[in-house]
């Protein structure tokens, strides 16, 4: 809650600001974060979509670019939400290196795809080698707990394969870093199930008393933000909304017609055709008259 409520003031100054796309992205990252984490797939999956399809009319070295970016966050956010196998393949596909189709990718973003890759379709040797070589460069992967998320599957896999011992050895550090930082929700884009399966294990002496329930917190803490998926994101439709879209709807509301939008928002008629379906399905709406007096009547 705390964080959505930063989220929402953040967002009510970028309003009032001249914000760069790489600032709404920023935002809009925040959004799909909280959303993976309380388990609303498709929310991410609609914010993902919506970022990918902003681009279609931008120039091709630019479309590559922002589908890579987009790309890197929806294979972590698949994993977040489950490790759906197929939809993180589709999104290793946009990544400039496609790690799953070309095995000369050698770095820690292809290692780190194709482990959660084989961990996800149940390959755990196979995720084991590649968390190997993966594990020692993590300290260059250490942005939005991505260290953190990928050490925590790292001992996942190694729970699976019965080998406590080194499971220990990748788990305690990240339990010793949460504590004394204080950041629990870093080791929430594991996903509730990895977490559980972690906090489930007979850790014996392997890990001290301390680890274990700062494990078991965040394990629970991740479980009870799935059960209240429903009540964590309030569906009010200026959070569901982009920036963009919102300047949209506030143009239908005003009775401006697409073509007339496009040319105030500097867009093609096919991109405000585009946004105000995203309008009508987020809201719930079956045509511009209804999404105009929803806008007046807030």
């Amino acid at each position: 809650e705390a964080a959505r409520a930063d989220l929402r003031e953040a967002e009510a100054d970028m309003k009032w600001l001249a914000v760069s796309g790489e600032l709404s992205w920023s935002a809009n990252m925040f959004h799909m974060f909280l959303d993976a984490m309380c388990g609303n797939t498709g929310a991410v999956q609609a914010r993902l979509d919506e970022r990918i399809a902003s681009y279609d009319e931008a120039p091709e070295e630019q479309r590559r670019f922002w589908r890579h970016q987009t790309a890197i966050y929806g294979v972590r956010l698949n994993g977040t939400l489950g490790g759906e196998p197929v939809a993180l393949r589709g999104w290793a596909a946009m990544i400039r290196e496609n790690p799953l189709e070309d095995d000369t990718a050698w770095n820690p973003r292809a290692w780190a795809v194709r482990a959660r890759y084989a961990a996800a379709t149940g390959r755990w040797e196979e995720a084991a080698e590649q968390f190997q070589l993966l594990l020692p460069k993590l300290h260059e992967m250490d942005v939005m707990g991505q260290r953190t998320d990928l050490t925590l599957r790292a001992g996942h896999v190694l729970l699976r394969l019965k080998r406590l011992p080194e499971a220990a050895a990748a788990v305690a550090p990240v339990m010793d870093r949460l504590i004394i930082e204080g950041v629990r929700g870093q080791a929430l884009m594991c996903g509730p199930a990895v977490l559980q399966e972690l906090a489930g294990a007979p850790w014996g002496g392997l890990l001290n008393p301390t680890q274990c329930e700062e494990l078991q917190a965040a394990a629970l803490l991740s479980a009870t933000l799935q059960r209240r998926t429903p009540a964590a994101a309030p569906a009010t439709g200026d959070e569901l909304l982009s920036q963009r879209e919102s300047e949209v709807l506030e143009r239908i509301a005003a009775g401006d017609s697409n073509k007339l939008i496009a040319r105030a928002l500097d867009i093609s008629p096919h991109t405000v055709k585009r946004h105000v379906a995203n309008i009508l399905d987020k809201l719930g709406l079956s045509s511009r008259g209804q999404a105009a007096a929803w806008r007046n009547g807030r």
